[in-house]
C-alpha cells in the first residue's frame, strides 16, 4: 500500500478618455472580427416567454451576488491587495460591509420599445443595488460603471469616474433616455473594446467583474451578439441579463448570460416587477443552514481529469495541517467534521480551516477544536474502521464559503455507493505514483475536484486480487475509480469527501458517502480507490454528535 494520506492521484493530460465624461460610439459593428469560439448547446427548459417567479429568482439572485462578493475578497486577498479579513459575507444577499475589487457594470436598454417612464425604472433598479452594496474610495471597494444603447451606445461613467456611492447615483440619474433602435452587440463591443482595458489601465485589471443586462426585447440591429458577450466573457465577466417584458424571448438572451443559466438569466412579466423584485432581495437574508446546496453540478459525463475548484463549489470542505502532512475533512454539522482516522491516529497536533480553495489564504478562518473520536475499532494497518470526526469548540458561522454536505440514507446504501459517478476533493499530490515509489509528495496550492466512477463490491475486491492487500476489503469501505485512465487521489487528500449528488426529498443535494481512506499507488490505470463506506458509519456517527436524539431513536425502534 502506498499512501496513508491520500491525495487526488490526478494523471493529468495536459488544456483613452475623459472619464467623466459622456461618449456616444457610432456606426456599424464590424463583421471582421473572427472568433474561434465554442458555442455550447444551452438547453431551454422553460417556454421561451415563461416569466420566472419573484421569489424563486429573489433567491437566486441573493445566492449568486454573495457568490460575486466572496469571489471579489478571495480575488483581492490572494493577490494581497486587501486589508480587511473581516469581512461578513455570511448573511445577506448583498454584505454591507467589504474590501473586494468588484467592478459591477450596468447595460440599460434605452430603446423606444422600452419608454422614458420603464427606463427610470431600469435605473431606480440599479440605484437600489448600489446602495445597498455602497461604493467608497477604498482601492479594492466596489466600482460602478454604466452605458446605454438603443440603436448607438453612450458609456454614461466609467467604473473608474466615481468612489462614493453618492456620485455614482448622481450619475445614474443623469443618463437620459434617448429611444431609438436596439444595437445589444454594439453595447458588448464598447463594454469589451473600451470600458474594461480602461478599468485594467487604473490597476484594477485583478477586480471580480460582473454585468447586468437589461432589456425588454431582441436586437433590432446590429446583428447576433452572442460573439460580443462570449468575448466579454473571455476578459473574466460575468454576464447576468434580465428580460423584461414579452418582447424579451429566454431563447435570444440564453446565448448572452453566462452559464449556468439558472443563476444568470432572469425573465420578467414587466418593468412594475422589477421595482418589486430589488425590494424583495435587499431586505431578505439567506438560510444557509441546509446541507448539500452548491452551484456545483456534476454528471458522469464529465470530464474526469483535476480541475481546480472554485470559491464555494464545495464549501463543507475542510482544510486540516497534520505536522508534515495534511488532510481533508467534511463539514456534516455546524461543530462536526468528518474525516479519516488514520489523519489523526497517534495523538497528532492539527489545524483545521474552512471557506478556502487556495490552502495559503490569507484570510482564511482557523476553526477551534474540543475533541477528536476515532472510531474504536480502526485498524491502522488495513485501514478497516477508517472514519474520526472532530468537534468544534463552537459552532462555525455558515455561509457561501462555508456549508454542511448531507449525510447518507443508511438505507440506501447500496445504491449510493454502486451507481453512477461521485466526486472527490482536497489538496494533494498530483501525478502517477508507483506502489511504494519513494518520491516527493508535493499537495496542490489550489483545492482540486475529480469525478470517479462508482463500483460494485465484486469490483473493489476484483482489483485487490494478487495484492498484499486483497483481505483488507470489508463492510467498512467502498471503492471508486476508471481502471484505464491515470486519476485518482494520492498523498493529501485522505479524509477528504466523496460526494455523490443524490435525491433528497423532491431534490438533489451533495451528499458525503465516502471518506478517502487508501489505495496502491497513485493515478495507476489499473487500481481502484478506497474510501470509509460513510453510509455504513451513519448510525455511530449520530451516537457521537447527537446521543440523546440517537437514544430516542433506539428508544422507538
Amino acid at each position: 500500500m502506498e499512501w496513508i494520506n491520500t491525495s487526488l492521484r490526478y494523471g493529468r493530460t495536459t488544456k483613452t478618455t475623459d472619464l467623466n465624461k459622456s461618449q456616444e460610439y457610432q456606426g456599424n459593428r464590424s463583421d471582421s472580427n473572427n472568433y474561434n469560439l465554442y458555442t455550447p448547446f444551452r438547453l431551454i427548459l422553460q417556454g421561451d416567454q415563461d416569466f420566472d417567479d419573484i421569489d424563486e429568482i429573489s433567491l437566486k439572485m441573493r445566492e449568486n451576488l454573495d457568490r460575486l462578493e466572496a469571489s471579489a475578497l478571495f480575488e483581492a486577498v490572494v493577490s494581497n491587495e486587501t486589508t480587511n479579513t473581516n469581512v461578513d459575507q455570511t448573511a445577506r444577499f448583498i454584505p454591507l460591509s467589504h474590501d473586494t475589487g468588484l467592478d459591477l457594470y450596468f447595460m440599460f436598454d434605452g430603446s423606444s420599445s422600452v419608454g422614458e417612464d420603464n427606463f427610470k425604472k431600469t435605473k431606480r433598479f440599479a440605484k437600489e443595488l448600489v446602495k445597498e452594496i455602497g461604493v467608497s474610495d477604498r482601492p479594492n471597494s466596489l466600482r460602478v460603471g454604466a452605458l446605454v444603447f438603443n440603436s448607438e451606445t453612450e458609456i454614461g461613467f466609467h467604473t473608474v469616474a466615481f468612489d462614493s456611492t453618492a456620485d455614482v447615483l448622481d450619475a445614474i440619474d443623469s443618463m437620459q433616455y434617448r429611444g431609438g433602435g436596439t444595437n445589444i452587440a454594439k453595447a458588448f463591443e464598447i463594454l469589451s473594446n473600451v470600458m474594461i482595458p480602461q478599468t485594467a489601465m487604473l490597476n484594477r485589471e485583478k477586480s471580480f467583474k460582473t454585468v447586468f443586462l437589461i432589456t425588454d426585447g431582441e436586437a433590432t440591429e446590429g446583428g447576433d451578439a452572442q460573439a460580443d458577450a462570449r468575448e466579454v466573457e473571455r476578459q473574466g465577466v460575468t454576464i447576468h441579463c434580465i428580460g423584461i417584458s414579452e418582447n424579451a424571448t429566454r431563447r435570444s438572451l440564453s446565448a448572452l448570460a453566462s452559464e449556468p443559466l439558472h443563476e444568470h438569466l432572469f425573465f420578467l412579466k414587466d418593468y412594475s416587477t422589477l421595482e418589486r423584485l430589488i425590494k424583495v432581495v435587499t431586505n431578505q437574508t439567506i438560510d444557509y443552514s441546509e446541507c448539500g446546496i452548491s452551484p456545483r453540478r456534476v454528471l458522469i459525463k464529465d470530464s474526469v481529469e483535476d480541475t481546480p475548484a472554485k470559491l464555494g463549489d464545495w464549501p463543507w470542505q475542510i482544510y486540516i495541517e497534520i505536522e508534515n502532512k495534511i488532510c481533508g475533512g467534511t463539514l456534516i454539522e455546524e461543530s462536526w467534521i468528518l474525516t479519516a482516522a488514520h489523519c489523526l491516529f497517534g495523538n497528532v497536533t492539527f489545524e483545521a480551516f474552512a471557506g478556502i480553495v487556495n490552502r495559503f489564504d490569507g484570510s482564511r478562518k482557523k476553526l477551534q477544536v474540543n475533541q477528536t473520536i476515532l472510531h474504536p475499532d480502526y485498524d491502522n494497518v488495513t485501514k478497516s474502521h477508517d472514519i474520526a470526526l472532530i468537534q468544534l469548540r463552537k459552532p462555525v458561522k455558515l455561509s457561501f464559503l462555508i456549508r454542511k454536505a448531507c449525510l447518507p440514507d443508511p438505507a440506501k446504501e447500496n445504491r449510493l455507493l454502486t451507481v453512477g459517478a461521485a466526486v472527490v476533493t482536497g489538496w494533494g499530490h498530483n501525478g502517477v505514483v508507483q506502489n511504494e515509489q519513494k518520491v516527493p509528495k508535493i499537495p496542490q496550492r489550489y483545492l482540486q475536484e475529480l469525478t470517479l466512477q462508482l463500483r460494485r463490491r465484486d469490483e473493489c475486491e476484483t482489483s485487490l486480487d494478487g495484492n498484499k492487500e486483497e483481505e483488507w476489503f470489508d463492510e467498512t469501505m467502498t471503492c471508486a475509480g476508471y481502471l484505464g485512465r491515470q486519476v485518482g487521489p494520492c498523498s493529501g487528500d485522505s479524509g477528504g469527501p466523496l460526494l455523490k449528488n443524490a435525491k433528497r426529498g423532491d431534490s438533489r443535494r451533495w451528499t458525503v458517502i465516502g471518506v478517502t481512506s487508501w489505495g496502491i499507488g497513485c493515478a495507476l490505470q489499473n487500481e481502484l480507490d478506497f474510501f470509509a463506506n460513510v453510509p455504513h458509519f451513519v448510525p455511530w456517527i449520530n451516537e457521537k454528535i447527537n446521543p440523546e436524539a440517537a437514544r430516542l431513536r433506539r428508544n422507538t425502534d
